[in-house]
């Protein structure tokens, strides 16, 4: 059994309707026991149709897992990914953005392969590499692992066991006397970030990745909006998103960074309209709301 955990913060409100309609219609043969949205403000959320998981919605606002000093709520989105085993109660838990959608049907087998959780390993991650490589050799480091050690994308979704974060609250207090909210600031740089630490504290524990997850090409793609410039004559969205100009990838999961749909031009707007019409989760008119109330808002 599943949980779905993701945090919500209000730039994000009107992509939750895309989230929420993508699992009511691709995730039906998922085992799911629970979905919980963690609210990481203080507005009121949207009212959002899950389809056939309605009845098992979980909402939260974020002083319901956290009552520290952070105030950035981008900072303290990751705060409350590590503190997920708080509210979830099912054995696996996916964490996901509320800029997340799937696009095609999904089952365990997509989610867990040989009895190990399907994973992808990022792009090498050297000095040069940032912001990523300081962040990932303090919770390396912390944790006595070589920098070195190929990992995951830092990209949701994530999935862990809740038993493994519990574990890695616990190690992070009684071995190390830190709290969740120790690596964070305030607009300020952070130490490190939430899943590098959960990788450190994988390898620490069981040797290697490869012993928790199943490795495979990447199964999720995103559109940010510095990387905004790939689509031109020769690459529309819906081909970036489905990687389509390959064969060695199975796409299940994608996202749109609210800050994308910001500084899309009017044509790369009408193409996410299309691809999100296609999928057949959310209308037309729909659609143009969820953009139009990003980009005035």
């Amino acid at each position: 059994m599943f949980d779905l955990f993701v945090v919500a913060y209000e730039n994000d409100y009107p992509l939750l309707k895309i989230f929420a309609n993508s699992i009511g219609k691709f995730c039906q043969n998922l085992p799911i026991t629970n979905i919980h949205i963690v609210n990481n403000c203080d507005a009121q959320l949207l009212v959002l149709n899950f389809g056939m998981f309605n009845d098992r919605i979980k909402f939260y606002n974020y002083k319901d897992l956290y009552n520290g000093r952070l105030i950035d709520g981008y900072v303290r989105q990751q705060v409350l990914k590590l503190s997920a085993h708080q509210v979830c109660t099912a054995e696996n838990i996916i964490i996901l953005d509320s800029k997340n959608f799937f696009i095609r049907n999904i089952t365990s087998a997509d989610f867990v392969i040989d009895n190990k959780f399907h994973a992808c390993y990022s792009h090498t991650i050297t000095q040069d590499t940032l912001p990523e490589y300081p962040i990932k050799k303090y919770a390396f480091d912390l944790f006595n692992v070589s920098v070195d050690t190929p990992t995951m994308s830092i990209n949701t979704p994530f999935l862990i066991k809740k038993q493994t974060l519990e574990e890695l609250e616990s190690v992070l207090v009684q071995n190390f006397n830190l709290e969740l909210d120790s690596f964070f600031g305030n607009f300020v740089p952070a130490s490190t970030n939430e899943f590098y630490l959960m990788q450190a504290y994988i390898i620490s524990k069981y040797g290697s990745l490869e012993e928790y997850y199943y490795f495979t090409n990447p199964f999720s793609t995103g559109l940010w909006d510095s990387n905004l410039h790939f689509l031109d004559d020769s690459m529309t969205l819906k081909d970036f998103l489905n990687v389509t100009y390959t064969n060695k990838f199975d796409i299940m999961v994608s996202a749109i960074h609210y800050r994308s749909i910001k500084e899309m031009n009017d044509s790369v707007k009408q193409q996410l309209i299309n691809y999100w019409t296609e999928l057949d989760i959310i209308s037309r008119d729909e659609a143009s709301q969820i953009i139009n109330d990003i980009v005035n808002e």
